[in-house]
């Protein structure tokens, strides 16, 4: 009689899961293989490896593979992208201002830097040029809350039984805060782009507690009901229109319909110049730049 052995050969390669794009700051390390997993149908042991180089210091996209092996000598391979993303370096006013310091503007305000603070005719400024110290800030101040309740309350009142409201979306942000959001606009879109439309950590009005963002925060506010209201009436309880349409190369920020700031309703109504909005730089006759 003849016995016959039957030896099953293993020659299907493991199946890798991956994320196709990693991104990291410069300067900051990554685990690349956190996260990523290999299987196949053998149960063997299985090893993955990163194939290609990189540099966590060198800014730039990296094109790895991942490399997984079973115990039988199947190979499997797969390509990602590391993104080593630029460094944002944050130089706060502060830091190049005395701490308590006063100057003139080019239009003749007089401005004063108080602990890293720039206010100029008393009102807080801060914008591209301005910043504020990291640890400033706790919430919306009482002023500006009280400013959107009476606003609320006569949008509800001049617009009754019209289905419609306006709400604070986003107010208060800290420092740190606002650092998440820049750092992953960033990492989505590029410093350049990210810098149109969000603040760096330490130049965000948020962060004063003076402004706040209403419903939408996209352009669908803007010829909304609520964002037509709010345009031609934010003024009468003391808030602005901070980033009006037309005027993106002197405050630094697309048009936002969306964002209004406390000033007060003497300032306001100023500002607001019989619906043809002026900035706080083209006021105060300041620039809002990165350094």
């Amino acid at each position: 009689s003849y016995s016959y052995q039957f030896i099953v050969i293993d020659t299907e390669p493991p199946v890798i899961t991956f994320n196709p794009k990693l991104s990291v700051e410069e300067g900051n390390e990554l685990d690349l293989l956190n996260g990523v997993s290999a299987t196949d149908d053998s149960g063997e042991e299985i090893s993955v490896t990163v194939e290609g180089e990189y540099n966590f210091t060198n800014p730039g996209e990296y094109n790895l593979t991942y490399v997984a092996k079973d115990s039988s000598g199947n190979e499997k391979k797969e390509a990602f992208v590391l993104e080593v993303t630029k460094k944002v370096v944050v130089v706060n006013r502060d830091s190049y201002v005395a701490p308590n310091s006063s100057f003139t503007t080019s239009n003749g305000h007089s401005g004063v830097v108080k602990n890293g603070i720039t206010y100029i005719d008393g009102v807080l400024i801060v914008n591209k040029t301005y910043s504020i110290p990291s640890s400033y800030g706790s919430g919306l101040t009482s002023e500006t809350q009280a400013a959107f309740n009476k606003m609320e309350a006569a949008f509800n009142q001049e617009k009754e039984e019209s289905g419609i409201w306006i709400w604070i979306a986003s107010g208060y942000r800290s420092y740190w805060d606002q650092k998440s959001i820049y750092n992953n606009y960033v990492s989505r879109d590029g410093q350049a782009n990210a810098d149109t439309y969000s603040a760096r950590p330490g130049h965000s009005e948020h962060q004063t507690g003076l402004a706040f963002d209403l419903n939408s925060i996209d352009d669908s506010f803007t010829n909304s009901p609520q964002g037509i209201w709010v345009r031609d009436n934010c003024y009468r309880f003391g808030l602005i229109l901070r980033y009006p349409k037309g005027k993106e190369d002197i405050t630094g920020y697309m048009h936002e319909s969306w964002h209004l700031r406390y000033v007060g309703v003497e300032l306001a109504t100023k500002l607001y110049n019989n619906g043809d909005w002026i900035t706080l730089e083209e006021y105060y006759g300041i620039d809002s730049k990165y350094s």
